[in-house]
């Protein structure tokens, strides 16, 4: 008998530990940045944000400049770095030849996203 007991208390442990550690999981972290159009409040073209993000084609840029993403578009990629050379680093990974990177929530773009996303764009 005693080692039937010994046996379930270590299966009852095993089950506790299992539920505490699951229940202490990270949640889901949320998207980085909401899918859709983003009006620039400075000169710049409408760019929409398709994800994901780091890849090639995560953005789309438009020719309107209203808010309305329409027009004819180009692919781009949206980026997440600290500073510009790592911005320029990832852009080159994404999206081959695209080596400018432009801080998309800085003048005179002003888009409304953090301040950690970059949108890459050729080098001209």
């Amino acid at each position: 008998m005693k080692d039937r007991s010994s046996i379930s208390s270590i299966v009852f442990g095993l089950a506790a530990l299992a539920f505490v550690a699951a229940a202490c999981a990270p949640a889901p972290s949320p998207p980085v940045l909401a899918a859709g159009c983003y009006d620039s409040a400075g000169i710049a073209n409408d760019v929409e944000y398709v994800g994901p993000i780091d890849t090639h084609g995560s953005a789309l840029i438009w020719s309107s400049q209203d808010g309305s993403c329409t027009g004819t578009s180009a692919a781009s990629a949206f980026v997440i770095a600290p500073d510009e050379p790592a911005a320029e680093a990832k852009c080159l990974a994404a999206h081959p030849g695209y080596t400018d990177a432009d801080h998309m929530a800085s003048i005179p773009y002003e888009y409304p996203v953090p301040g950690n996303i970059w949108g890459c764009l050729p080098l001209v």
